[in-house]
């Protein structure tokens, strides 16, 4: 399976800072929960199919 999720941290600038891929959503959302930290830390991922971006807060870990 292609991996088609990319997964970026959001820096405190607002800019986007590539970490891996991963190959379903639902796998990039488990791996952002892996990473969540520190705490207060935002996470893009990006579906290069469709071009829709998924932002996590680490804070409450809610889809934004």
């Amino acid at each position: 399976m292609t991996a088609s999720f990319d997964i970026f941290i959001i820096e405190p600038d607002e800019s986007p800072v590539w970490i891996e891929a991963a190959s379903t959503l639902a796998e990039a959302e488990r791996r952002v929960r892996a990473l969540a930290a520190p705490p207060l830390t935002r996470y893009l991922i990006f579906d290069q199919k469709t071009g829709h971006r998924h932002t996590l807060d680490t804070a409450t870990m809610d889809r934004v």
